[in-house]
């Protein structure tokens, strides 16, 4: 990727609130100013963060940062999120703060390890059904390969090896550079080098519209 790369975790507000916008918490050292502790105030939820938090917004042209003004109140510093959407014209809507399982929002449980920079996000998930899952969403639309005439703005990896995971960060970025064409034997190659299993659905593309695409090797064939 041709700019900065940012790390940390991003921490989703749904269900307590819906909007187009995620919450980036960087990973920060101790004797930088932003790491001091800070608060997210969303009514009766708080997400525990930093000072370099910040929002994340989506656009065609990538992804595009927003500070966010925490203030020092009784020892800590907080922010109202609710306050600031509204201060800056950010279309909310409340939610109940309950998953679909029934149980209430977690931060922890809405939060995925992340690298991302202008151009596409790098997204890490450790799953019971998938393994550690991997995901590569290209926002920057002028950087999605095209592979066989449609447009891929999504690549994901299931199983992958603990060990490996750099290794397929590493071919992330490289396809959003243009270095790495995505054809059949490239993505059998990374499969098989770097996923615990292959014998399953162990690759999903998605396109522009959102049609998924498996790349499963069952009984040595190879199928997409």
């Amino acid at each position: 990727m041709d700019n900065k790369m940012n790390y940390g975790s991003i921490v989703d507000l749904e269900p307590v609130v819906y909007v187009d916008t995620y919450i980036f918490i960087p990973k920060c050292f101790t004797w930088e100013k932003e790491s001091c502790p800070a608060e997210i105030v969303m009514g009766d939820y708080i997400i525990r963060c930093n000072l370099g938090t910040k929002l994340l917004f989506e656009t065609d042209k990538g992804i595009v940062e927003m500070a966010l003004p925490f203030t020092e109140k009784d020892h800590c510093y907080k922010l109202n999120i609710f306050e600031f959407f509204e201060s800056n014209y950010i279309t909310y809507r409340l939610g109940k703060g309950i998953y679909c399982d029934g149980n209430r929002y977690d931060q922890n449980f809405s939060s995925r390890e992340v690298i991302y920079n202008k151009n596409a996000i790098i997204e890490k998930i450790s799953s019971p059904y998938w393994g550690l899952q991997m995901e590569l969403f290209i926002v920057n639309k002028k950087k999605r390969p095209r592979v066989r005439g449609r447009k891929i703005k999504i690549i994901r990896f299931n199983y992958c090896r603990k060990d490996s995971q750099y290794k397929i960060e590493n071919w992330f970025k490289n396809v959003v550079n243009g270095t790495i064409k995505i054809e059949p034997y490239t993505l059998d190659q990374v499969m098989r080098e770097n996923l615990e299993r292959i014998d399953l659905t162990a690759c999903v593309l998605f396109d522009e519209h959102g049609t998924a695409f498996t790349f499963s090797e069952k009984s040595g064939k190879i199928e997409i």
